[in-house]
C-alpha cells in the first residue's frame, strides 16, 4: 500500500540537524504507550548526516482523534505503506519492546532490498508463546503499578490522574496488540538483525532475545546492555553508537560510541 506526502507526515516525524538531504536514516517504534517524542533525546548523539525518524501511532500525540489500533500486523501493514518512501537512502530500523515486534512486521512487509538493518531490543523472538501476564484489562491503578515497576514513563506522569485519563486506553489498546500477536510462519528476512537485551529485564530472558536468530538469514548479533527494561532511555548514546555502526561507512561518516 503506496501512502501519499501527506499521510506519511501523519505516520512519520523526522529530526534532522544536517544539511542538504540526510545520507542515512534511523527510523523508530516505540514501546507499548510510547508517543512521537520517545526517542527525541537520540538526536543530540546521533550523526547530523543522520535522518532520525519516529513512528507516530494513531490515537495519541498529534492522532488524538484518531481510532486506537488493535491488531499488531493491521497496523505494521500501515506503518509499511508510509516509510517504504524512506528506503532511498540506507535505513535502519529499532524497535523497543512492542516496537520490536512491530518494527519486525514492517520488515516483513517491505521490498527484499530495502532495509540495511533491523534492531530489536527488549523483546522476545516473535515465534516464542506470549507468556507474560495480561495487562490489558487490569484495573486503573494496577495497571498503573505495572507500569511503574516497568519503568519508562516519568513518575510525573503517573501521579497525573488527568494526564492518565488520556493516556491509558493507549496503553491498554498497546498491549492488548501484543496479548493477542500470533506468528505467522514465513521465510526469514534476508536483512542482518542486533538483539538487545537489557542485563536487568526482569521481563524479558536472555534466551529469548537471543531466538531472534531464527528470523535472518544473514547476519546476527545478540548483545546484553546494562540497564533494565528500558536501558535505551538509561544510555541512548551506546545504543546510538552500536546502530550508527551499521550505517554503511561509504555513505555516512559513522561516530562511535563506545557501548
Amino acid at each position: 500500500m503506496l501512502i501519499g506526502r501527506r499521510d506519511r507526515r501523519t505516520w512519520l516525524v523526522s529530526r534532522y540537524a544536517g544539511e542538504g538531504e540526510p545520507q542515512s536514516r534511523l527510523v523508530c517504534f516505540p514501546h507499548a504507550g510510547g508517543g512521537m517524542n520517545s526517542f527525541q533525546a537520540w538526536r543530540a548523539s546521533l550523526s547530523a548526516a543522520c535522518e532520525l525518524v519516529t513512528i507516530k501511532y494513531p490515537g495519541r500525540d498529534t492522532r488524538w482523534s484518531e481510532p486506537l489500533p488493535h491488531s499488531l500486523p493491521a497496523l505494521a501493514g500501515m506503518i509499511a505503506g508510509a516509510v517504504v518512501a524512506l528506503l532511498d537512502r540506507p535505513t535502519v530500523f529499532y524497535g523497543h519492546s512492542m516496537g520490536a515486534l512491530l518494527a519486525f512486521e514492517v520488515a516483513r512487509r517491505l521490498p527484499r532490498q530495502g532495509l540495511a538493518h533491523l534492531f530489536v531490543a527488549a523483546h522476545p523472538a516473535p515465534h516464542l508463546p506470549y507468556r507474560g501476564e495480561a495487562v490489558s484489562d487490569l484495573p486503573a491503578a494496577e495497571l498503573v503499578e505495572r507500569l511503574r515497576a516497568m519503568g519508562g514513563t516519568p513518575d510525573a506522569v503517573l501521579a497525573d490522574a488527568e494526564l492518565l485519563e488520556l493516556l491509558l486506553p493507549a496503553i491498554r489498546a498497546d498491549f492488548a496488540m501484543c496479548e493477542r500477536y500470533r506468528f505467522e510462519p514465513g521465510p526469514p528476512l534476508t536483512v542482518p538483525i542486533t538483539a538487545l537485551g537489557g542485563d536487568r529485564d526482569a521481563h524479558v530472558a536472555p534466551g529469548e532475545v537471543a531466538a531472534w536468530r531464527e528470523h535472518t538469514s544473514v547476519r546476527f548479533a545478540h548483545h546484553r546492555i546494562a540497564g533494565g527494561h528500558f536501558f535505551s532511555y538509561e544510555d541512548c548514546e551506546a545504543i546510538v553508537g552500536n546502530v550508527e555502526a551499521e550505517l554503511p561507512s561509504l555513505v555516512v561518516p559513522i561516530r562511535r560510541v563506545a557501548p
